[in-house]
């Protein structure tokens, strides 16, 4: 809601994201200085030292293959600027994308604590109607909406086919036109069988990396394109389990 209070402390954050405030330094460890999230965005932001390492993965990546001076990249799906402000630090240029016009708003808030927002164009759209007018981009990452708070990490595999609001599969279709560099941040549990699938059906490289946090898998950042195939420097917090 445009009137949602963004600044928080442990007594005016909502009960239904409370226990995500133990975890506040983790996500931004400037947050004491003004840092904007919304009820959803404690959730759903990527940490910071996450989103550190996986910038400087794809920076690293993008290095050994491009080699290029400058790089022109999109953070779809953008939240709160969390992977935003880290491809700032790393890339010339960032594209920062979300249907959530206060999401956007968050994200340059931030990215201004940070000092970062200089490299920042903020875009509020809807992807599915707004992805054929990007062009010439070196590289596009997205952290797409798993489900929100009820998303629970059970037995099952996490189907990519179903995910909404954005499927797999039609975001890799749009991207493709744009770049065949592309990377998701995905659950632990994800279906790698479909991730095999989807790098046959459009032909496209796959690496699909653990991403760990305090020892524990947290998520997976799925690689997809040439880069898929470009070697790096292995971190300790990242492990690759599929390539």
């Amino acid at each position: 809601m445009e009137d949602e209070l963004l600044m928080h402390t442990l007594h005016t954050l909502p009960s239904s994201v409370k226990k995500f405030w133990r975890k506040r330094y983790d996500i931004f460890s400037k947050y004491d200085e003004g840092i904007y999230m919304t009820s959803e965005l404690w959730y759903s932001i990527t940490p910071e030292c996450t989103a550190k390492f996986t910038a400087k993965l794809m920076k690293e990546l993008l290095d050994n293959h491009l080699n290029k001076d400058e790089y022109k990249v999109i953070d779809l799906c953008c939240g709160g600027g969390g992977n935003t402000i880290q491809f700032a630090k790393e890339f010339e240029r960032v594209i920062a994308i979300d249907i959530n016009p206060i999401n956007v708003r968050c994200t340059l808030h931030n990215a201004a604590i940070y000092n970062v927002e200089d490299k920042i164009e903020p875009i509020t759209g809807d992807w599915n109607e707004i992805h054929q007018q990007f062009h010439n981009i070196d590289f596009i990452y997205c952290s797409p909406p798993w489900g929100g708070p009820s998303y629970k990490v059970k037995g099952e595999k996490f189907d990519v086919y179903t995910m909404e609001p954005l499927n797999l599969d039609r975001l890799i279709s749009s991207i493709i036109p744009i770049t065949r560099n592309m990377a998701f941040c995905l659950p632990r549990n994800t279906n790698l069988e479909q991730l095999k699938e989807l790098s046959e059906i459009y032909s496209l490289g796959l690496r699909v990396i653990k991403v760990k946090e305090y020892g524990r898998v947290i998520s997976l950042v799925v690689i997809f394109g040439d880069i898929a195939q470009v070697k790096f420097q292995y971190n300790s917090d990242l492990q690759s389990d599929l390539q």
